[in-house]
Formats: structure tokens, C-alpha cells, sequence
């Protein structure tokens, strides 16, 4: 223990004990209370519950007085030694109370380029820690044992690849067309064009194809852009190829639905829109003869109405086979005509003027969650499972303060459920969905109570598999359009609170705002192109990325971001780039669309929080 040592606190100069910690080869925790007199934190010879976690790295025993912690308030300080006699002075900038009692501590310093934050949730029962410094990451988990906690102070261990794959689906609406309109039959046109040719009916235009079927001919179907934005255009092309050993002669291509909601612009030579007996329009083009493994294509290109239009149906026919293909119909989310920072779509939604870059809102958005758990998270933690879900809610807020993502995650509710403990993660988010299970049939009520904009059921790890969590991925392919109600039927998830994992909340709910795990491993983006995590092969990962993928066992607690550094490397790349990844920018964009999703019922609980060590104005407080 080192001698009292003077610091000046923004308030007051005080005075601090310091009990060094090592922890870690290069590293040194120093904590400190200031302020007032007595030791904060010691290191133990051993400890009590909580039992260590697995998968650590390396780990330290410590107690922690209960009494002093509940001193700390704003502008506290303490400090954390990072090399021989090199301190960084941590400031506490923001105090706060979860719904039941538990006490959220955020802090923060800045030493040169490098910053550091703090989370603690401190229960009457247990009490948890969290410190980022860019690629490090410690933990705390100290159970309360009369006027301490005791527990350890520990460097986790990533999960194995096997553990983090499969956390994520694609809701089958975004892969599978909408129920389509029948195709009339037999199929036969009306030509369109000038005088009474208009109204001469053709012959059934693929009645003489009854052989044509999957085993011997393919049809694909592609747009760009896709998603096409509402007023904008979208060109397609549809290719037909020949499978079979022998030749096909003749054939005809009929392309039904998509003309009915668009205006065709431009086609190849040899297809001119119809309409069928039935009035609808159908776009009719001439293939002509396939040789053996012979593949043609044909063009064309429609334009969408502004309004009205959700989305694109393509049904493709050739004989007797057809390829249905339906395309997104966006708002454009993007473009900021007066270069304030926020896109005129987000300014209309936040009622400020789109066109006058005074008129802007950068307040963070406050995202309701719903929070239930099931009875083995509850033997997981006993008497403190709520403390370990507000502190994987704390991670995730101060996940979202370091990447400078103006999101604050609020839990508005908080309740157990009884489950079928044995079911699988997957089976598990599926009847929780739909409120399928007798146990999940209030949770729809019970969100449109509390406002949850979000829906989480916190269990424990897989039985099989041990996964952290499943979510469905919100917005896919929508360029952002989190409005139509069926995204907000996708915004539920089901996380491990056991998970050893803290960033597991911000990566689950990554998932529910648009993000996938990286291009890397997916090949495509999520609601953007650049909606991904990202990673440098060896170097690091991102918080959606997985560290498996990039041979590393080093995250990084942030989203990516092309504009910042990790570990001396981009943290991502521009989103206007074939592999763009900006997971900071797509949140940033859709996260007005998600805190809307449900209308606030809950008030806020006073809070009290300090500008950022910067001097400049933050929102880093959890207010609940």
C-alpha cells in the first residue's frame, strides 16, 4: 500500500489511499476513493462466492468496502497505474439508480490517445465491474459478505469459435416473398399499343413449353439497387439458362406482378409489356433457342411511386417454371441536406427543419427494454440475477458512449418467466415471438405497458452449444427503414446473463438494429451494406465481429468506425466502400426509428451526471 496522496478533484483537492493490485504483466489496478478516508478495494489471499469465472485469463481475489463505494459520487476520482509509476486518474461522471435500487457508477480518463471507461453496478447482494482501455478488458464479480464484497478481478477469455456461431437469423419475411397474387391460367395477353391492336388477344403465350421445369432450366433474378428507394429506380436483369443436354427452342418469358406496382422505363429489345386477360400487367419477352448449357439475359428497368409501395414482387415464368423474387421499397434514411449530422428523414421524425442545420436534435435515443429471465438465470445468480442484467445494460451503455453512439439502453421492466428450460435457444425466440407458449402470452401486453421498444428473455448458456445468445437481424436489407411494424416484431432476443462475455448485450442488440458479424464471415451486410462489425487479421475484432474468424483473441469494446483507431488500425472501412463497415453510422442512423418503436410510459428517474473529462457536454448517464 502506498502512502496518501494528494489529487485535485474538480470539485475540492482531496485526499486518496491507494492499494496497488497487479494484475496483469505491464498492468496495475490502483483504486482509489477520494474524498473521504479508508480503503476501497483489497487484495485477498482467496475469496469467497461468487466462484471464479472459467474462462480467465488471469484473475486476482479482492474485497471491496460497501460502505465506501456508496460514497462514490460525481466527480469522485481514482486512479488506475498502467506501467511503473504512469497513472491515469479516472473522474466519475455520472451516478444513477436502476428501477430495483441497484447503483450505477460510470467513469472515465483520457491519458494522450488512449481512453478508458469504468462501469459498475453495485446491488445489495453482488456487486460487478467492467474497465475497457482499448484492447483490455477487466471484469469484477463480488458477492456482499456483511460491510464487503469479495470476489475477483479478472481478465476473461473469448469464447470459443463454436459458442458464437449461429446467434443470429434472417426473419424468414426478409428472404421469402409475401404471399403472391396467383398467376392466371392459362396465361394469355392483351397487346398493348396504339388503335384497336390494343385489344386483340394473343395466343397462351407458354402453352407450347409444358416440358420446361427446375431439372432442365434455371432462371435467377437480380436488382440494383436493392433495396430500390421509394420515387427512385431499380434496374433488373433475369437470367435464363439451359441445364439439360439437349436444346431448348422458343422459349417465352413472362415477368408478373412487378410491373403493377412500378413503371417500366426501358427494356431489352424483344420485351414490351402486356396485359393479361385479367388486366394485369405482365412484361413479355422473347428468349428464343438455348443450346446445352447456353445462358441469356434480359434487362429492364422500373420506376417506384414515392409513396405507397412497400415492396417489389418479380415472379419470372418460363413453361412451367417460375422464380418469385420481391425487393424492399425504402425512404431514403441517408441523405442530410443541411449537413447538421442527422439525415432529413431522422430531422422529419424528430420534428426539426431538414433544411436548416440550426434546427437540429442530437440528443441520445432512449431505447425502453423489457427485461425477463428465466429461473436457471435466477439459480445462476442468486439473489442478484436483476443486478446482473442492469449491468450487462450498463456495458452496453457505456459500449455505446465509447463508440460515440448516441443510444441509451433503459430497462423498464423487469420479471421472471417460467420456461422450458431443456428447449434450445432457437425454439426458445420463436415461441417468445410469436407468444406462442402459454408463458409468453402476456409479454406483447406487458411491452405496450411499459413501452419497451425491445424485448430481452435473459437464460443461461445452451445446454448444447453453450451460446450467448440469438437475435433476429432488424431492418435486413432496408437501407435502414426500421418504420414498416414488422420490424418491430423482430425486436426480441434471448441472451445468456452467465454469458463470460459482458459485451453480449451490445452484440445481440447489434443484431436487432441491422448489424451482422462482418463481411468477412457473411459475404454481405446487414440493414446497410456497411452494417458490420469488423476485424484485422491477428490484430482485432470489433463487438459484432467474431474473434475466431480473424484469428484473434483480442476485441475491442467498440462498433466499428472508420474514422477512429483500434490498437493503430481503422476501426473500420468507409461506408461507401464494396466491404464498407461503419457499425457507428448505421446505429446512429436507425436508432430514432427503434426508441419509437413503442411509445415511453415510464419516466425517467432523477439522475445525476458531470460534462465529459473533455469539458464538453455528454450523454453519458443511465437514467432509469
Amino acid at each position: 500500500m502506498t502512502a496518501l496522496k494528494p489529487q485535485l478533484s474538480p470539485a475540492a483537492l482531496v485526499f486518496a489511499r491507494f492499494l496497488a493490485i497487479g494484475l496483469l504483466s505491464g498492468w496495475t489496478l490502483l483504486m482509489a476513493q477520494s474524498g473521504f478516508a479508508g480503503v476501497l478495494l483489497e487484495l485477498m489471499p482467496s475469496a469467497n462466492e461468487p466462484e471464479l469465472p472459467v474462462e480467465v485469463i488471469e484473475s486476482k481475489a479482492v474485497r471491496i468496502d460497501a460502505e465506501q463505494i456508496a460514497r462514490l459520487e460525481r466527480r469522485s476520482v481514482f486512479d488506475v497505474e498502467i506501467a511503473a509509476d504512469r497513472f491515469v486518474e479516472f473522474t466519475v461522471t455520472d451516478v444513477g439508480h436502476y428501477l430495483n435500487g441497484d447503483k450505477h457508477i460510470s467513469a472515465a480518463a483520457q491519458a494522450g490517445a488512449k481512453s478508458f471507461s469504468m462501469t459498475l453496478t453495485v446491488g445489495a447482494a453482488r456487486l460487478f465491474g467492467y474497465l475497457t482501455a482499448d484492447a483490455l478488458i477487466w471484469q469484477v464479480d463480488a458477492q456482499r459478505d456483511l460491510e464487503t464484497y469479495q470476489g475477483w478481478a479478472y481478465l476473461p477469455a473469448g469464447l470459443p469459435a463454436a459458442e458464437l456461431n449461429h446467434d443470429y437469423f434472417i426473419p424468414a419475411s426478409a428472404l421469402l416473398p409475401p404471399p403472391l397474387r396467383s398467376l392466371v391460367a392459362p396465361i394469355q395477353a392483351l397487346q398493348v399499343g396504339g388503335g384497336d391492336a390494343a385489344n386483340t388477344a394473343s395466343a397462351p403465350q407458354n402453352a407450347s413449353l409444358p416440358n420446361i421445369s427446375a431439372s432442365n432450366l434455371q432462371i435467377s433474378q437480380s436488382f440494383e439497387p436493392d433495396p430500390v428507394i421509394a420515387g427512385g429506380t431499380t434496374d433488373a436483369v433475369i437470367t435464363v439458362k439451359n441445364i439439360s443436354s439437349e436444346a431448348h427452342e422458343n422459349l417465352e418469358l413472362e415477368v408478373f406482378f412487378v410491373l403493377e406496382d412500378s413503371v417500366l422505363m426501358a427494356a431489352d429489345p424483344g420485351c414490351n409489356e402486356q396485359l393479361s386477360l385479367s388486366l394485369q400487367k405482365v412484361l413479355y419477352c422473347t428468349v428464343g433457342n438455348l443450346a446445352p448449357s447456353e445462358t441469356r439475359q434480359l434487362g429492364f428497368s422500373v420506376s417506384v411511386a414515392e409513396a405507397g409501395v412497400s415492396y417489389l414482387a418479380s415472379s419470372a415464368v418460363v413453361g412451367g417454371l417460375r422464380h418469385d423474387f420481391t425487393i424492399n421499397v425504402v425512404k431514403d434514411t441517408r441523405t442530410d441536406s443541411d449537413q447538421d449530422g442527422i439525415s432529413d428523414f431522422n430531422e422529419t421524425l424528430l420534428a426539426t427543419d431538414p433544411l436548416d442545420s440550426s434546427s437540429v436534435d442530437y440528443s441520445e435515443s432512449v431505447i425502453d427494454v423489457l427485461a425477463l429471465y428465466t429461473p436457471n438465470a435466477v439459480a445462476a445468480y442468486p439473489g442478484a440475477i436483476e443486478t446482473r442484467i442492469n449491468q450487462l445494460f450498463g456495458v452496453a451503455n457505456q459500449i455505446y458512449r465509447d463508440s460515440k453512439v448516441g443510444i441509451r439502453l433503459r430497462p423498464v421492466y423487469l420479471a421472471s418467466v417460467a420456461t422450458n428450460e431443456s428447449a434450445d435457444m432457437d425454439t426458445v425466440l420463436t415461441q417468445l415471438m410469436a407468444g406462442a407458449a402459454p408463458e409468453y402470452a402476456d409479454v406483447e401486453a406487458l411491452r405496450s405497458r411499459f413501452g419497451a421498444d425491445l424485448v430481452i428473455l435473459f437464460s443461461t448458456l445452451e445446454p448444447v452449444g453453450s451460446r450467448c445468445g440469438l437475435a433476429p437481424v432488424g431492418g435486413f436489407k432496408t437501407n435502414g427503414y426500421f418504420s414498416p411494424a414488422i420490424e418491430r416484431a423482430f425486436g426480441y432476443s434471448v441472451i445468456a446473463a452467465d454469458c463470460p462475455v459482458e459485451l453480449v448485450v451490445a452484440h445481440e442488440l447489434g443484431h436487432n438494429m441491422g448489424l451482422i458479424h462482418s463481411h468477412l464471415e457473411e459475404g454481405a451486410g446487414g440493414t446497410y451494406n456497411f452494417s458490420t462489425g469488423y476485424g484485422v487479421e491477428a490484430q482485432f475484432v470489433t463487438v459484432m465481429a467474431t474473434p475466431a474468424a480473424f484469428h484473434t483473441d483480442n476485441r475491442i469494446a467498440r462498433f466499428s468506425d472508420p474514422e477512429r483507431s483500434c490498437v493503430g488500425d481503422p476501426c473500420g472501412i468507409q461506408s461507401e466502400a464494396t466491404l464498407g463497415s461503419d457499425a457507428v453510422q448505421s446505429l446512429n442512423l436507425v436508432r430514432h426509428q427503434i426508441a419509437n418503436f413503442t411509445p415511453s410510459t415510464v419516466p425517467d428517474l432523477p439522475r445525476r451526471q458531470v460534462a465529459s473529462i473533455s469539458g464538453e457536454s455528454t450523454a453519458a448517464a443511465i437514467a432509469v
